[in-house]
């Protein structure tokens, strides 16, 4: 801050500190949201979607492989998350009666999210944020890899990692690996850690003010030196 304050207050660059970071654990309680408060049976594998544009990004092939998922698992649940307008047209394109649940718009997604089993990110444009929020969770997330040219079709495996998305960007293998996932104990465990393992490495609270004061002091001392040398 010293150092800050010597090299900028002859310039009109004001240096402020911005506490806005995003810490997932801030809405988190100590104990997971239940089954039941959740409304689906015990023991029932949860699948879940964060959005806040559900009505324009659960697209219709979208809907077809959240069924084909949920056909090919008897005790999956569908769990919608986030404001919609034409509940009717989802259910009717997803078509698996009540095995969805709509809990609609809630400043508890994070905490929600803590008790899925599988996050689905919606395609062909999906979520950002909301991916790490799972990941920092330890729920394995299925994403697309993105195509076309609009940046939030890419931004589930900037978050994820492409090496995890599905590169091809197929229905079918979006389907397959969500099915792979919950059906096999070993998959769906490193599925968890290696998720947790990444959004942990990625969003430290501790190594973001670290980069940024780094890269502070960078700029400092880059400027010094050209004040030095006119």
């Amino acid at each position: 801050k010293k150092r800050a304050k010597g090299i900028f207050v002859n310039t009109k660059i004001k240096v402020i500190t911005n506490p806005k970071v995003l810490n997932c654990k801030l809405d988190w309680l100590d104990y997971l949201t239940t089954h039941k408060e959740l409304g689906v049976p015990q023991g029932a594998k949860i699948l879940m979607t964060i959005s806040n544009n559900l009505d324009a990004r659960l697209s219709n092939k979208m809907c077809l492989a959240i069924r084909c998922i949920l056909k090919s698992i008897p005790n999956s649940y569908y769990l919608i998350i986030g404001r919609i307008e034409n509940e009717k047209k989802i259910r009717s394109l997803i078509n698996m009666g009540e095995r969805i649940r709509f809990l609609g718009p809630t400043v508890k997604a994070r905490q929600l999210v803590r008790s899925a089993d599988l996050y689905l990110n919606e395609f062909p444009i999906g979520g950002g944020c909301v991916i790490y929020e799972a990941m920092i969770a330890g729920c394995p997330v299925v994403t697309m890899k993105g195509e076309g040219f609009d940046d939030a079709a890419f931004e589930g495996s900037d978050y994820l990692g492409k090496d995890l998305s599905i590169e091809s960007n197929s229905v079918d293998e979006y389907i397959d690996l969500a099915v792979k996932i919950l059906t096999d104990p070993k998959e769906h465990l490193w599925w968890k850690k290696e998720v947790k393992k990444r959004a942990e490495s990625r969003g430290s609270i501790e190594e973001y003010a670290l980069r940024h004061q780094d890269i502070l002091f960078q700029c400092i001392d880059e400027y010094a030196c050209r004040l030095s040398r006119s």
